[in-house]
């Protein structure tokens, strides 16, 4: 996946601005201090409706157990958004 510098750094300053401890460290690059968590996604009925059917080609080859868990994740989505 190709991502412009400006995609990253304007990534990294929506991150801080949202309460993100990221460090720079030359040669290291950038490092997300613990703790940080992000709020859980919400999607639309739409949204979800739009990502299940593909949910099980997402991480190829799709194991077994992968396409178990895709449509009760799917599910799950779709319930704790509350659409």
């Amino acid at each position: 996946m190709r991502v412009s510098i400006r995609t990253l750094y304007r990534n990294i300053a929506s991150l801080q601005a949202q309460g993100a401890h990221i460090d720079a460290e030359p040669g290291m690059g950038y490092v997300l201090k613990p703790g940080f968590m992000l709020p859980p996604p919400m999607f639309s009925e739409e949204e979800i409706e739009a990502l299940a059917p593909g949910s099980p080609h997402l991480h190829p080859p799709a194991t077994p157990n992968y396409r178990r868990s895709a449509a009760p994740s799917a599910r799950s989505a779709y319930a704790s958004n509350g659409s």
